[in-house]
Formats: C-alpha cells, structure tokens, sequence
C-alpha cells in the first residue's frame, strides 16, 4: 500500500511535489536479517548508518510481517504486486498479479525506460511484468541483470570475476544460466553511456554483487533518470552457506550500500529533493532457539523471527525521526476514532495511546474496556469534553514533553509525565483529575457483569513436612475455616472442578490454570502459565540481564527500558500460536519484579495480571517451593538444579499471596456473587469464602473439597 498510494499520488506523504518530478527508489534485500545482528542493542553496531544516518531522516516502520512464502524471488514479488504471490520461487515465472510497475506505466503513460529493477539473482528476471492480461507483457520494468552484462563483456572468461557472478546461496545445486548476449551489451553503451572496457575495469575494484548493482543502478540514475527504480540485493543471504562472519558482513555492507543509495539520490540533480527512498528485507531468519531451523542460516521454520521485519521511508513529506509501532488492529482502532482522538489534551491523551498500542494483545476484557472508553469519548460533544477533562487541560507541559513523539512512544511519554509532574508539583492536580474522570467514565459505561459467578482457588505449602503455626488469619474472618478436610486427590478434584466450569462457560482466557512450579495434568481448554514451563525464557532473560548490569553507564531505569521492548521471540516464547498469551508470559518476567526469581512472587504476581487484564471465570492458582534467600548475584546466576529451596518460607509467602489473590478477585465487577477457596496441599486445612457461607466461623466437620465446592457454587 505504502508503495503503490506513493507512485499514485498520496497527498500526504508527497504533498507538494509535480506529479512530474516525483520519483520512487525502493530497494529490498533478500535473506533479511534478525533484530539481534541488527537493531538489536547488541546489533546496532553492524547497521551505523540505518541506526545514525537513515532512521533519524525516515519514518521507520519496526513491525512489517510477511504471512506468505518465505522464499526470496515470490517474497520479492509480493511486495512488488501487493498480494501474496504463491509462484514456485525457484521457476522463471512471472508474478501472476499486476506489479507495481505496470500500475504506474500503464496508469499514467509512462515510457518503458521510466521503471527499472536492478537484481543481482538471475531468478528475477521475469519480476518486471506479470502474466495478468490486463497488463502483462509490454507494460511493466525493464530488468537489468548485472551479472549478465558482466558474464558477457567477459565472453565467458570470468575468472577474476567469480566473487561477482555468485548467484544462488539458500541452493547451490540451482544455478539460472549466467550467459549474456550482444543486446545487452548494447544496452550498457548506448543507455547507460558505459563502454565495456570501462564496465570490466570497475568491476575489479567490487567486491560483491550487491556493489555491482549498485553500480548499475547509479548509472541509471545519472543516464536515464527513472521515476521508478527497484534494487534487490542479496550479499546477505550468504548466510545460507553456514557462515556467520559472512553474515555480518553482508549486514554490514547492506547498511553501507543503503546509506550509498541515498547520498545519491541527494546529489544527482534529477531526483534530490523529489524522491522517495523505501527500504525493506523481505523477511527475517530463524530463531536460535527453535530445534526446527538451523538459527541465522535459514529461514523455514516460519516462526515470528522469519516473519517479522521493518521499513523505513524517507524523503519530502514524509516525517522525519518517527518509529512506527502500532500494530494492525490497534491501528485500525486508533483510525476508527482518530477524530476523537484529535480532541483530547496531550496531559491525557498518551496515557490512552499507551493502551491502544498494545490492543492487538490484549484480552477480551481488555478490548471491549477500550472500545467503550473510545466509544463514550466520541460521543461526547465538545462542551462535554472540556467538563469531562478540564483537570487535564490545566496541566502545564514543557517543551519537551510538547515536541515529544507522543504518539509512537506513548509509554515512554507518560513515563517522563510522572517525573515532570513530580517536579513541577502537578502530581496531586492530575491524580483528582484522573480520579474525576474515572468516576465519570464508570458511571456512564459500568463495568460489564460476568457471566456466571466467579470463582478463585489458591493451593499453598506443596512440599512443607511440617508446619504448626496459624494459617489464613487474614482471610478467615470473611469466610469459614475447615480443620478436617479430606486432603485425598484434592489437586485433581480442584483442577477437575476448574475443567467443569470451563466446559460449562467456554470463553477465550475465562478459566485459568497458574503454578508456581510444575504444572499438573490439566484440561486443554484451560488457559495454563507455570514456572517451570517458562525456565528457558527465565535463563535467556537473567543471561540478557547480567550482561546489560555489565554494561557501563546501564542504571535500573535504562534496564528496565530495555527489559519492556523484548518481544516474545527475544526469549523463545512465539512458538505457542498464542500471541496475546505469549505477550502475557513475556511481561510476567520483565514487569514483574522478583518474577524472574521467586517462584512464590510469579505465581502471585500473574494472578493478579491475570485477574485484571482476563478478568476470568475461574482461576486456580498453585504455589510451589522457591529458593532461597541468597546474594542477588548468586540469585541471577541460579539455575534449577542449584537452586536451594525454602518450602516453608513459600508457605509464608503463599499465604500473604492467597489473601492478595482474593482481595484482587475482589476488585472486578460481580464481587458480591465471588467465591474463593484456599486448601494447605496435602494437608486437612481450607477457608473457604463465598455469598452464602457464614463468615468468621469455624467447621471441624470431616468434609472433602468436592463437598466446600458444591457449597460455594
């Protein structure tokens, strides 16, 4: 879309330039590369130019997916028709939908020499034109393929050129036929003004093919001046033979080519000023971390690190220094009410882009909260408004929150808010404004009621031998204690108890299964988080932790930076299909403080998250053993199988969380109908708390869990 709304005419992005003048450069690279050799912290030192020179110039665009075919000729393709091309990619075949380049020929009657793509892979050479017969032959760009112009100055005798003539990395048994022929030849004289002596004699200064078309592709824009121009490169796909130095530096000669490109757009007469420069890889590669792939060398596995990559744009109207994160849901949202949007003071406004950029990951709940916060906002009329939000209005900013870019980086605005309103002594105006206004909000849009009485389970002290002090003191005085129940299979009574309700009000995320250690058998229709489950991602992140504490001039708040911008793929977590819960898993560990150590703290703080992002049905938490108090050092560095535990100081701990538990539990809609239940595992102890149990009393019946349930629902 970005490509084809440019070459059409866009008004916004190419405001005031002559339809006649406007020329387009896009240039994409086969192979890709992953964040971690790239934007990554400890990438960015291959990419200097992208990360100094090119991305503060540009609109960056950081989540670009490809859902089609991870090969590099169909990929290609699909970004050139704007569909997903499902052509064998190792066929010389044609795209099957019109291309960009047929659009902007046919559409506004330009000339063939006005659209050309330059690919160093001799398998695009049908990528110029489709077989769609309302365009098709006669009507898209003409192709130059440099390693055929050089094949054939050379007649045949390329010795010397070998390193530039390399064309299949990813399949080295398939290998299109180099051989030029006399046309082209005189194609490179009389278009390009280049005699073939000169053309073998620069070639000797390249060193790889990608600097061979970029040779090309300047020449072209020095002699023919296209108002469309497509390079592909591919020295980066090196990384099929297996070599990760090569791989490097391929990035590495990308970022200087791309750098290159754009220096020469500036300086040539014909397109400084009026051009529009799109980079972009195809796709990713594949995870280090998924058994399926082979890590940077491939890309097969299709996991998000293969499909996941970024773009940036830059040129005239287009805005400068502005990253692009929304995904495509929230961005959809955000459009939807743009206009509502638009009237809201910028005290305020972040603070709801803040949710609204994270929609695509968000739980039902979550979701219709925010539709109905948007909905209600857009309803209102502008004298409403200003009532509703005058608090906010009121707030003083600074420059430099005024010229912050609110917008793509709203979290990181509402983070430098608090520090502003800290120390310009606006805390206690905007708390009575949020306050105000959250009571508004409340009133005209109530909080949606559940669909059946929720239902919260807490089981504490697995592994504890012994333990005689009081337990429940905090949560005996709002139900009744039990002092002989039944401890026989009470997990599996409890968990069959959570499937039963699950399979009786089935909801996305409405039943939950959390443990603080190994999980137990469990229903599939359970939405399920454990400790132990999450060991690998706890040992890359405490690994991705050391080594930024490491780091000179790395403080808490540059940490925790870094630990709320890893993505699930960082730490292994996008191979479950669950985006939303992945992104849940993800922020348990780096939010979450002491959840990447205690495993009493990650099971009480998830279900807390849980129970304010999910809002479920039912939610069964089980607290397990963690380890000892140690040297926070010694704690980063532990692993399971060092890892000394303390079951009684768990029991403590679970005890304090199953109150915390309930009181969140609490907090949602439909709290008077509630119940709760915790049981010491294994042992006779239980309190349970419900509408219709008395409170404050004791029972040293003989009972069972299954006979507390059935009193509670």
């Amino acid at each position: 879309m970005a490509l084809g709304s440019t070459l059409v005419g866009n008004p916004v992005a190419l405001a005031g330039i002559s339809t006649k003048k406007r020329k387009v450069v896009v240039i994409t690279f086969g192979g890709g590369a992953r964040d971690q050799e790239t934007f990554a912290p400890e990438g960015q030192e291959n990419i200097p130019h992208l990360m100094r020179e090119l991305i503060p110039q540009s609109t960056f665009f950081t989540q670009v997916v490809n859902r089609g075919i991870l090969g590099h000729y169909v990929a290609t393709a699909s970004l050139a028709t704007g569909v997903y091309e499902t052509i064998n990619n190792f066929a010389s075949l044609p795209p099957e939908h019109p291309t960009v380049f047929e659009y902007f020929r046919k559409d506004l009657k330009r000339p063939s020499t006005d659209a050309w793509v330059v690919a160093p892979s001799n398998g695009f050479n049908r990528i110029g034109e489709s077989n769609n017969r309302a365009y098709g032959p006669g009507l898209g760009a003409s192709v130059i393929l440099p390693k055929h112009l050089l094949t054939a100055a050379m007649s045949g005798r390329t010795t010397d050129y070998e390193h530039l003539l390399r064309d299949n990395y990813e399949s080295p048994l398939f290998a299109p036929d180099l051989g030029g022929n006399e046309f082209q030849l005189q194609q490179l004289e009389m278009m390009l003004k280049l005699s073939v002596d000169d053309f073998k004699s620069h070639a000797l200064t390249l060193s790889s093919p990608d600097e061979l078309s970029v040779y090309i592709a300047r020449r072209l824009m020095r002699q023919l001046a296209p108002s469309l121009l497509w390079i592909t490169m591919h020295d980066i796909d090196i990384a099929h033979a297996g070599a990760y130095s090569l791989y490097l530096e391929g990035i590495r000669r990308t970022d200087r080519l791309c750098a290159e490109m754009w220096k020469a757009i500036q300086s040539e007469p014909e397109f400084a000023g009026n051009t529009t420069l799109f980079i972009l890889p195809d796709f990713g590669r594949d995870s280090d971390d998924d058994s399926g792939g082979n890590g940077f060398q491939h890309h097969r596995t299709g996991d998000a690190l293969s499909r996941t990559t970024w773009m940036m744009a830059l040129g005239p109207g287009i805005r400068e220094g502005v990253v692009c994160g929304y995904p495509p849901e929230a961005r959809k949202l955000i459009t939807d009410y743009i206009a509502a949007l638009q009237r809201l003071p910028l005290s305020f406004l972040p603070s709801l882009l803040r949710e609204a950029i994270e929609y695509d990951y968000k739980f039902p709940p979550e979701r219709r909260a925010l539709e109905r916060e948007l909905a209600n906002l857009n309803s209102l009329s502008a004298e409403q408004l200003n009532d509703w939000l005058q608090g906010f209005a009121q707030i003083h900013l600074s420059a430099a929150l005024e010229g912050f870019d609110w917008i793509n980086a709203p979290a990181q605005f509402v983070e430098q808010l608090s520090s502003h309103l800290w120390t310009t002594h606006q805390l206690d105006a905007f708390r009575t404004a949020a306050i105000a206004y959250a009571d508004r909000l409340r009133a005209a849009v109530p909080p949606e009621p559940p669909a059946t009485p929720r239902l919260g389970i807490a089981v504490v002290g697995q592994g504890v031998a012994s333990y005689d002090a009081p337990l429940f003191r905090k949560l005996r005085a709002h139900g009744a204690y039990y002092s002989r129940v039944n401890p026989e299979n009470g997990l599996r009574v409890l968990l069959d108890a959570v499937a039963a309700r699950a399979k009786a009000h089935p909801a996305p995320y409405a039943h939950w299964y959390i443990d603080g250690g190994q999980q137990a058998e469990h229903a599939a229709a359970l939405t399920s988080v454990s400790y132990a489950a999450l060991e690998p991602a706890r040992a890359a992140l405490l690994g991705k932790m050391r080594a930024d504490i490491d780091r000179p001039g790395m403080g808490p708040e540059a940490l925790r930076t870094h630990l709320a911008q890893l993505r699930p793929a960082d730490l292994g977590l996008d191979k479950g299909g669950d985006e939303v819960l992945d992104r849940f898993r993800i922020k348990m560990l780096t939010e979450g403080s002491g959840t990447q150590i205690f495993s009493t703290t990650f099971a009480q703080w998830t279900a807390r998250e849980a129970l304010r992002r999910a809002q479920p049905l039912t939610l069964l938490v089980r607290f397990a053993p963690r380890q000892r108090q140690r040297p926070m050092n010694e704690l980063l560095a532990a692993t399971a199988e060092s890892a000394e535990l303390d079951p009684v100081g768990s029991l403590v701990d679970a005890d304090m969380g199953a109150y915390y538990n309930w009181l969140n539990q609490q907090r949602l809609p439909g709290a008077n109908q509630s119940s709760f239940l915790v049981w010491f595992e294994g042992r006779s102890q239980a309190v349970a708390i419900g509408p219709a149990t008395p409170r404050g009393t004791t029972s040293t019946s003989a009972t069972d869990l299954g006979q507390i349930l059935a009193s509670l629902t």
